[in-house]
C-alpha cells in the first residue's frame, strides 16, 4: 500500500457558498495521516476549487498564455509564419485546449479571457493589428477552436461515438 504524504494530503468539500460556510474546517483521518479542508486544490494541472467556479484556474491559465505570447513576440522576426502557427499551437493553445471540456460546464464570460488569448495568438501568427477583427480567419486560415467551440465539437465526437 503506497503511503499518503502529510504535506500533499488535502481534502477539498465541494458544495454551494451556504453549506461551505456551515462546515467551516474539515479534516479526515486516514492510516493516521490527516488530511485538511483547502479552499482549492491543483491536480494535473487542473485548479479546482470548492465551488467549481473555475475563476483561479482561468486567471492562472490566460496569465501562463500571455507571457508565453510575449515570449514568442520576442522571436516572431526569425520565424516563418508557419513555424509561428505551430509554435503558438503547442505553446499556447495547448494549455487553452488542455482540460477544457472538463471545464466546459463555467459560464460564457469565463470563456471570454481564454477567446482573447486566441485573438491575441492568431494576430501574431497572421500578422494583423490589435483591433482588426479576425474570428472567421481564425476558424478557416488556422482552423482553431474557441474553448466554448471545442466544447461543442467534442461533445458532438462523444455523441456521434456513442451512437454509432
Amino acid at each position: 500500500m503506497l503511503p499518503l504524504n502529510e504535506k500533499k494530503t488535502v481534502v477539498l468539500v465541494v458544495s454551494n457558498h451556504h453549506n461551505l460556510e456551515e462546515i467551516k474546517s474539515f479534516s479526515i483521518n486516514i492510516n493516521e495521516v490527516t488530511g485538511y479542508a483547502s479552499a482549492e486544490l491543483k491536480c494535473l494541472g487542473l485548479i479546482l476549487d470548492s465551488k467549481l467556479t473555475w475563476k483561479n484556474h482561468i486567471t492562472n491559465l490566460v496569465k501562463k498564455c500571455y507571457m508565453r505570447i510575449r515570449a514568442i513576440y520576442s522571436v516572431r522576426f526569425y520565424l516563418t509564419p508557419e513555424n509561428l502557427k505551430v509554435l503558438g499551437q503547442s505553446l499556447v493553445l495547448s494549455l487553452i485546449y488542455y482540460m477544457c471540456p472538463v471545464r466546459g460546464l463555467t459560464s460564457q464570460k469565463k470563456f471570454e479571457s481564454s477567446g482573447k488569448v486566441i485573438r491575441s495568438l492568431a494576430r501574431l501568427v497572421l500578422n494583423k493589428r490589435k483591433f482588426d477583427t479576425i474570428p472567421e480567419e481564425i476558424a478557416t486560415d488556422l482552423e482553431w477552436f474557441f474553448p466554448s467551440d471545442l466544447n461543442q465539437y467534442t461533445s458532438l465526437c462523444l455523441m456521434y461515438k456513442i451512437v454509432t
